[in-house]
């Protein structure tokens, strides 16, 4: 397994990420997501086919110099899961919050979601609030 961190004129590994993942009503944002040195796309490869992703941010916060991390999407093939590539591509991650010296990584997922709940622990996340609630406000832009 090979893991990889896409970077700008990585289009066409984005591309075949897309397809390999069936990514449904897709704008492709290659140039912008890819060129922003704050976002982080890691790509786990098998035989050159991917099997896994995490997209990942880093947050600036006003109160330190100290970045946090975020990571918003991770995912495995089905037939690829338990073979440590989700672990892989968190520990990745982790590297680059440590060369940046980033204060924390966090992730959010559902109470239900006992693979995930299993993978963040086993990876050194930690739960802090066992009440913890997450809210979406959907913004959508309709007419005019």
């Amino acid at each position: 397994m090979k893991i990889v961190r896409l970077q700008t004129n990585d289009d066409e590994q984005l591309t075949a990420l897309f397809k390999a993942f069936h990514f449904k009503n897709h704008e492709l944002n290659n140039t912008n997501f890819l060129a922003n040195p704050y976002n982080y796309l890691f790509v786990a490869y098998e035989s050159s086919e991917p099997v896994g992703y995490l997209f990942g941010y880093e947050l600036e916060r006003p109160e330190t110099k100290r970045p946090i991390f975020f990571i918003y999407d991770i995912e495995v093939r089905e037939t690829q899961r338990r073979k440590g590539i989700a672990t892989a591509l968190i520990e990745a991650f982790m590297r680059v919050c440590k060369e940046k010296n980033g204060s924390e990584i966090f992730v959010l997922t559902n109470a239900a979601n006992s693979p995930a709940l299993n993978l963040y622990r086993k990876t050194g996340g930690v739960r802090e609030n066992e009440d913890d609630v997450m809210f979406v406000y959907n913004i959508t832009q309709t007419g005019s």
